[in-house]
Order: C-alpha cells, then structure tokens, then sequence
C-alpha cells in the first residue's frame, strides 16, 4: 500500500531535501542511499526486525532459532526462550527405565534398576545418584552398550554398570542413537560388567 508524499505530485530530489519518491510504502522504514533516493522497506510483519546486509541496504526478517531456543512473536513484540536448560532431577526409590534428559536421586529401597532408554538421540543424557538406597545398576537391552574411558560393558542384556557406595553419580550421553551410551562423568567406584 502507499500513499502521496506530503505536498507533491512530483518527487523532491534527494539533494534538495526530499526523497526522490513519488509515493511511500505505508509503515515502511526509510533508508538513505547517499545522494540517491531515498528507498523505503516494505510493511513488516508481527515479529520482524530489520536485518543488516554487507554493502546493501538491511532487510525485513525474523530471528530463526537454534537448537533448544524458542520464537514467538506478537504485535510489537518477540520472545526468546530456552528450552531444557539442563537435566529435570527427580527423588527416585523404585526401579524404572531411564528418560533421556532426566536424571534420579536414588534416595530408598533396595537395589534399584534402571534399564537403559530403547529410544534415544545423539547427544540425549541421563544422570543417577546414590542417596539412601541400597544401590542403582544400568542394564541394558539387545544391542546396547556403555563405554566408560577406554572400557565398555558387555554387548547386550548381559551389560551394566552398577554403583557401589552411597554418592556414586554417574553422567552419560547416547552416542549413538538407541544402542550406545558413553560416561562422560562419574563420581565413585563403579561396578562394569
């Protein structure tokens, strides 16, 4: 949409204090070229900001997010927000399978098993920590595997990884989706089988 300059059907030049425009985009920004017209942008959109461009003039555009960053825009506005931020911890005293991007305080019963996540992505973690209970062991299901320095468990069901004392935490990562894990940190003397 555009509308008449104010007091002219004819452009004023830009060297006499115009902007060399006929007519204007209606909510349009306008930009300066050095002696040349004046060039206006186009009616932005909820959300958008103008974006600078090497040598040319900034365009309308929206911010794009990241991994784990969210966008919203409104009338007049734009949020940004993280997603995650961290491990979710949660007092844990009986046995479940573990959630990627969770992590349990083990803090009663007896041994409590953990199996590993039969769905998971690269880069997904998992934490444990021993507060009160008897102990915590990571199994595993066909094909999977925890690798922990230069050592690894058993291919397999046959293959865990148990804590051995109160305080034993451990940190891992999938490495590769649904079948591998890697220790990335650990506190304590852990049980590999």
């Amino acid at each position: 949409m555009t509308q008449n300059v104010w007091g002219s059907q004819n452009p004023v030049q830009t060297g006499k204090g115009g902007t060399g425009l006929q007519t204007i985009t209606l909510h349009g920004i306008m930009m300066g070229n050095g002696t040349g017209n004046v060039v206006p942008t186009g009616e932005m959109t909820n959300g958008q900001i103008l974006i600078g461009k090497t040598n040319d003039f900034p365009t309308p555009g929206q911010l794009q997010p990241g991994a784990g960053i969210g966008i919203s825009s409104g009338s007049g506005s734009i949020t940004v927000s993280a997603w995650g931020g961290g491990l979710s911890w949660t007092l844990k005293g009986v046995g479940q399978a573990l959630i990627s991007n969770n992590a349990f305080i083990v803090n009663s019963g007896a041994a409590i098993v953990f199996p590993l996540p039969t769905l998971s992505s690269v880069g997904d973690m998992c934490a444990l920590t021993l507060d009160g209970a008897t102990s915590w062991q990571i199994t595993q299901g066909a094909s999977q595997q925890i690798r922990i320095g230069a050592a690894e468990t058993t291919l397999g069901a046959g293959g865990s990884i148990a804590s051995a004392a109160q305080g034993d935490t451990i940190y891992i990562v999938c490495s590769v989706a649904n079948t591998r894990w890697n220790v990335v940190h650990y506190i304590g003397t852990l049980t590999v089988v």
